[in-house]
């Protein structure tokens, strides 16, 4: 019999100006257009690990991208990046303002970002 695992993740959001105008060294892993190869900008940065590898982040940005562009909300089509990183790392990410929004799994790391002011705010996506 298979045992079910139970893994409670977080975003964790920025205080920081918008990554897009942060200066990086760190490379995405992979890019999403929502479908639409004319997309130019990237307006969302995003940090994790094991979502991001199995294409759940892929899927997730795909999905808002288009929500986006169907309503109007913005004007036109634009890129979410996705960041490799485990919870430390994505929170370092968010941290120096390289990434707009962190997917963890840990909890104390998480609530330390917050009461550091390295994040400002905690919410559970999914579990």
């Amino acid at each position: 019999m298979g045992t079910a695992v139970q893994a409670n993740f977080h975003v964790v959001e920025s205080h920081q100006p918008s990554a897009s105008s942060a200066v990086s060294s760190l490379v995405p892993q992979k890019c999403y257009n929502g479908g639409y190869p004319d997309a130019k900008n990237v307006l969302l940065r995003i940090g994790n690990g094991g979502a991001g590898q199995s294409g759940l982040v892929g899927a997730f940005a795909d999905a808002f991208i288009q929500a986006m562009v169907e309503s109007k909300f913005v004007a036109e089509p634009f890129k979410v990046e996705w960041y490799l990183g485990d919870t430390t790392q994505s929170l370092s990410y968010l941290a120096a303002g390289y990434i707009d929004v962190a997917l963890t799994y840990n909890a104390a790391a998480e609530k330390a970002a917050v009461k550091s002011g390295d994040a400002v705010e905690r919410e559970l996506v999914f579990l």
